[in-house]
């Protein structure tokens, strides 16, 4: 992981499972502004529930087709559930 500068919030995932190892991911681009570190953790997760979305909305579409697509969207929730935000004034 890159050295943070201090000012930029982490998502770690705290579950492990078989298929996925702890990683942590800086979601921050070390903004000082609460309001601006609030944005960007705001529209990072937006842009990640869309990409799940999709995702699922293709599995559903292509399943007798592939089923590669609801393989795919299975993995992506697990990903997710794996995901723990702290949003705690600290973390700000």
């Amino acid at each position: 992981m890159k050295k943070d500068t201090g000012s930029g919030i982490t998502s770690s995932i705290l579950k492990t499972t078989e298929k996925y190892s702890r990683k942590m991911t800086t979601i921050t681009t070390g903004a000082l502004n609460r309001n601006a570190k609030t944005s960007e953790i705001h529209q990072h997760i937006e842009k990640s529930l869309q990409q799940s979305i999709a995702n699922q909305q293709a599995a559903d579409i292509n399943t007798m087709s592939s089923g590669f697509n609801t393989v795919q969207a299975e993995s992506e929730n697990t990903i997710a559930q794996n995901y723990n935000f702290d949003l705690t004034e600290n973390a700000l």
